[in-house]
């Protein structure tokens, strides 16, 4: 294996990923010993531990199981009951590890994985919302939030976007974005399953 090359390479960006593709694959098989019984993993990750322990209440709190992943600057938070801390970065070792990285491989290792950023709080009542939304995805749908960027990027259509703000995805959903070489990550032209000249020309144009 090549030496990671900077730090970037595990912040979900094609251009600076340089790990290979089969090891993730087998890495993955472990976190699927981890994930085998749970209908319905919420990933947290850990940047604030106070911040942490908060988003496991309010994802237990609407009937989800808690997967509290972390950023291995910060380390892992304390565990709320009901919780599982699971360390992702245990044989990957980038020096910064984000969310996007098990969220890329997430057919490799569950049936469903809702997800959202370290620093975003709901209200209760939005959190039984999103719950049920996404308890109710059929296999091969996913949701996410939908950002236009404001009026001023309203009509730059390539500027639109799905984020990884909170949602949800299904294994055949994320497997179908992976081998169609879309996904969560930055720099999609250079996707390993992007083969072809032209279809990476088209993807460079959007924003990235």
């Amino acid at each position: 294996m090549e030496p990671i090359a900077e730090w970037r390479a595990g912040t979900g960006d094609w251009k600076h990923f340089n790990f290979p593709l089969e090891e993730i694959f087998e890495i993955a098989a472990g976190w699927k010993t981890i994930f085998a019984g749970l209908e319905k993993p919420w990933l947290c990750w850990n940047v604030s531990p106070r911040w942490s322990v908060l988003q496991q209440k309010l994802v237990l709190a609407v009937g989800w199981t808690p997967v509290v992943g972390f950023d291995p600057r910060v380390g892992p938070p304390p565990i709320v009951d009901g919780s599982i801390l699971i360390d992702f970065n245990e044989k990957l070792q980038f020096p910064v590890l984000w969310p996007h990285i098990p969220l890329e491989f997430a057919f490799l290792f569950t049936n469903r994985l809702a997800f959202w950023h370290a620093d975003l709080l709901c209200r209760l009542s939005v959190m039984r919302k999103l719950a049920d939304q996404f308890a109710s995805l059929r296999d091969g749908q996913t949701c996410a939030v939908f950002d236009r960027g404001g009026l001023r990027r309203r009509l730059k259509v390539k500027l639109h976007r799905f984020w990884e703000l909170c949602g949800c995805t299904t294994k055949s959903a994320s497997e179908n974005q992976f081998y169609n070489g879309t996904g969560w990550w930055r720099h999609f032209q250079l996707h390993p399953k992007c083969v072809l000249e032209e279809e990476r020309a088209r993807r460079a144009s959007y924003d990235l």
